[in-house]
């Protein structure tokens, strides 16, 4: 089972279009009753955060990944960390505009998506930051759903457990399998080649 080699294009225009569809997302919950209509001041704010996602999806298309991602170098690493934290930073600000809580928990879910790129690009460190983070926005958020009385205790649990697995499975997950998978390449690399 050789490794095969894929364009970097595809992974450049798929965390792009994921960038965008969040914004998007932010769009769209502009327009809902327990998103941020109603209020002038909570539409402007998700507006203005998900119209960020243009510019950034726009970079990202433009450059070329590997530069980031194979750099050994410190500016170039940062460049990785510093996409999560605007990500991280930008679905919370776009969750706290939310009128209801229920509808930021159904949210927190994007975080999985954030978490995806965590887990193949970012070292552990970073890694974890982003899992506790994400975990106390997530619980945050469930929390206040329970003392507003919006869900049942059991509901906004439920809710939080869900979200809890969603986001942070999924960089467990995918962590665990690129670390399997470099493995695994480095073993065979490593190899001496057979002769015929």
């Amino acid at each position: 089972m050789d490794q095969i080699e894929i364009s970097e294009r595809l992974p450049r225009y798929g965390i792009a279009g994921l960038t965008l569809a969040i914004g998007l997302l932010g769009v769209l919950a502009v327009t809902s009753p327990d998103g941020a209509a109603g209020s002038p001041v909570r539409m402007g704010a998700l507006i203005a955060i998900s119209a960020t996602t243009v510019p950034v999806a726009i970079l990202i298309a433009r450059i070329d990944l590997r530069t980031i991602w194979l750099s050994e170098t410190m500016p170039m690493r940062g460049a990785n960390t510093a996409f999560v934290i605007y990500a991280d930073l930008g679905l919370t600000a776009a969750l706290a505009t939310f009128q209801t809580p229920v509808m930021a928990l159904q949210g927190t879910a994007l975080f999985a998506v954030i978490g995806g790129y965590v887990a193949h690009f970012l070292r552990i460190q970073a890694m974890v930051c982003h899992v506790v983070f994400s975990t106390a926005v997530i619980v945050t958020i469930g929390v206040r759903a329970l003392l507003d009385d919006t869900l049942p205790g059991s509901t906004a649990l439920y809710g939080i457990m869900v979200s809890l697995l969603a986001a942070n499975g999924t960089v467990g997950l995918i962590a665990i399998s690129a670390r399997s998978r470099n493995a695994l390449y480095a073993f065979r690399s490593s190899r001496p080649t057979p002769t015929r």
